[in-house]
């Protein structure tokens, strides 16, 4: 009996996907077109953290990727995630059952890391 229950929790994981296209979705920062969606529902910490940086490795300058995920850890470190990878969180949006992530391959001014008026 030993290992068949890692065995079968290996079999039985949710495997996550990386949809490549051109859509454009509303933010409340405005319109942005998406590069890639990584769908990561069902997937439990590091797996989406690590997928996201492989993603982001492999997208150009100014490309936004889109992070489906159900999982409340993931939603609060992505974010932080992007000063390490080199990229800029534009987004979350709660759906009914799972969050969206938009994040940008590079430092990006969003209004929430525009710098206050007189710092220098």
């Amino acid at each position: 009996m030993g290992m068949r229950w890692w065995r079968s929790w290996l079999i039985e994981r949710p495997q996550s996907s990386v949809t490549n296209h051109s859509v454009t979705v509303v933010l409340p920062t405005g319109c942005v077109t998406v590069a890639r969606t990584l769908d990561c529902l069902g997937a439990a910490c590091p797996r989406p953290q690590l997928l996201t940086m492989k993603v982001m490795e492999q997208l150009h300058e100014g490309e936004v990727i889109e992070l489906l995920s159900d999982n409340p850890a993931t939603v609060e470190t992505v974010p932080a995630l992007m000063f390490a990878v080199g990229g800029t969180h534009m987004a979350t949006v709660k759906d009914v059952d799972h969050w969206r992530v938009y994040m940008c391959k590079g430092l990006q001014v969003t209004p929430e890391n525009k710098p206050s008026e007189g710092r220098v």
